[in-house]
């Protein structure tokens, strides 16, 4: 009796038949694993009533010495409102420093952090995990104060679990990310960003941005209705 031959491959085979750009980041738990980015540097805004950007610009120069306490300043820019932004390259710990010393020799001057932020998933809690124990597990793997971040969201899930959802710098965020896992209570609990879908308003399909559209243009037509000739307020 005939038999076909078995054409079954294991994954690894499989792996070996793509082309080199496709295989480069396939594992045998998922192809194309996202690569986490380094996190951005931290900003720092100074302003000074009265004063425009040269004169703060100066006054900082000849009062602050950033080498004194260790920060790396990476750029200088002016803001549309004739503000300084400072780029601090070693990240939210140095730019604090900064903005104290800056405030410390300069009382005239008001200073705000500008830090990026991330929204995490934290999945597979137990059903008994509370806030405040989810808020000294995240101080305990990171750099991150108790006040730094917000926990939203704590909710049911599956088999007695429990999901979180957490906004927190980009630095902090990048720790968590790395590690994949954070120890809460018992459990490792898996952690994951949560990714915005690229929207066309051109097309207005999903996964792709204007600049990549090859679908049609519809950006004179009504988003309410899809025709063309009124907006969506006067449909």
């Amino acid at each position: 009796m005939y038999k076909p031959p078995d054409n079954k491959k294991t994954w690894g085979q499989i792996v070996q038949t793509l082309p080199a750009r496709t295989r480069r980041n396939t594992t045998t738990s998922g192809i194309g694993l996202k690569k986490l980015r380094k996190p951005k540097q931290e900003a720092l805004l100074v302003r000074m009533e009265g004063k425009s950007y040269g004169d703060i610009l100066r006054t900082m120069r000849q009062t602050v010495d950033p080498a004194n306490i260790g920060v790396n300043v990476r750029d200088i820019k002016k803001t549309r409102n004739g503000e300084l932004l400072l780029t601090v390259e070693e990240g939210s710990k140095k730019v604090e420093e900064l903005k104290r010393e800056i405030e410390e020799k300069n009382p005239q001057m008001t200073t705000s952090v500008l830090i990026s932020k991330k929204v995490l998933h934290i999945r597979d809690l137990d059903e008994v995990t509370t806030e405040d124990e989810i808020r000294k597990a995240i101080c305990e793997v990171t750099s991150a104060k108790p006040e730094s971040f917000e926990i939203k969201a704590l909710r049911p899930a599956n088999r007695n679990k429990q999901n979180v959802t957490v906004i927190i710098s980009e630095g902090d965020a990048y720790q968590l990310l790395t590690a994949g896992k954070i120890k809460i209570g018992w459990p490792n609990c898996r952690v994951i960003e949560r990714e915005r879908e690229k929207k066309c308003y051109r097309c207005w399909g999903h996964g792709h941005v204007k600049a990549q559209c090859k679908g049609p243009d519809r950006e004179r037509n009504c988003m309410k209705c899809g025709k063309e000739g009124h907006k969506a307020a006067e449909c």
